[in-house]
């Protein structure tokens, strides 16, 4: 089990979750849109590939940050 924080455009919050599970599992159980965005694990961006593996797999352990950026065509 490990502790995660998601930080989605307009929510953010903090869940200890199964690390066997896969960030787009995550994603998917909070109901994140995240196919127009950047999704970034402790700072690095991760590619589909990661997108997944089981978070253990990616070197989470104990805790880590998932963030969902998406940039605006205006901005």
């Amino acid at each position: 089990m490990i502790r995660v924080t998601i930080a989605l455009p307009d929510d953010r919050s903090t869940e200890i979750m199964d690390d066997g599970l896969s960030v787009k599992e995550i994603l998917n159980s909070k109901n994140a849109n995240f196919s127009r965005a950047t999704v970034i694990l402790d700072g690095c961006t991760l590619t589909p590939e990661a997108m997944n593996k089981p978070i253990r797999e990616l070197g989470v352990q104990g805790d880590c940050t998932i963030a969902v950026c998406v940039k605006l065509d205006n901005a």
